[in-house]
């Protein structure tokens, strides 16, 4: 399974936590048909779409499933028959399917939901010849932040000051934080639960190896 998730609750079980952007990945999937999200490896994409309403509740396929990939290759409709709301995860990896999505989009107007998310930006990409231009909005996630990591509501300090309004010196003050793990760690999800700056240095080290033999290859 895909460690996303950022830490454990009184139980002892993994625990999601809500990420700032998806209130905003929520009007955006009202407004348009197709919605693109991207960010680099283990910020927590497929997390967020199998906890966050309403994708969570929406058709899940991933391109990891050797099966999965398989009938994206031979016959991408049968994925989205008989439901309109589907999360496609990696995308990356059949980008033969943008072109069945653009012609299921085009063909019933206003009917289906996708959600695309992969590792890759899809407009950089060299196979991708189809880049759902205006039809399509995209989205990058980051790592956490330290508000997310604290179950903190998303602030409001910019729109604020936009408008003339200043925040009290003591209000909504920042958690004390020590800045060592915060630097090792660089809030990434899957770095979280684990217990030491080696267990963190050893992440890294597979995490920084993955990205330079094999996807930027």
């Amino acid at each position: 399974m895909n460690n996303n998730y950022s830490s454990y609750d009184e139980y002892g079980n993994i625990e999601y936590l809500e990420r700032w952007l998806t209130p905003t990945l929520r009007e955006a999937i009202n407004e348009h048909q197709i919605l693109v999200l991207t960010g680099a490896r283990q910020v927590g994409k497929s997390t967020l779409l199998r906890n966050a309403t309403p994708f969570s509740e929406w058709r899940f396929h991933t391109m990891d499933d050797f099966d999965v990939l398989q009938q994206a290759q031979s016959g991408p409709e049968a994925l989205w028959a008989g439901t309109d709301r589907i999360v496609l995860d990696e995308v990356q990896k059949a980008p033969h399917l943008l072109p069945a999505i653009k012609q299921a989009v085009d063909e019933n107007p206003g009917r289906y939901r996708f959600v695309l998310s992969g590792s890759a930006n899809l407009l950089l990409m060299s196979p991708v010849s189809e880049s759902l231009a205006g039809r399509a909005v995209y989205f990058i996630l980051a790592p956490l932040t330290i508000g997310e990591r604290h179950k903190r509501l998303q602030p409001s300090i910019l729109a604020d000051l936009l408008t003339g309004h200043w925040p009290d010196e003591d209000s909504d003050a920042a958690p004390s934080l020590d800045p060592v793990p915060i630097l090792l760690q660089g809030l990434m999800p899957a770095l979280l639960p684990l217990p030491s700056s080696q267990s963190w240095i050893r992440w890294w080290d597979g995490y920084i190896t993955t990205y330079l033999e094999r996807d930027l290859r």
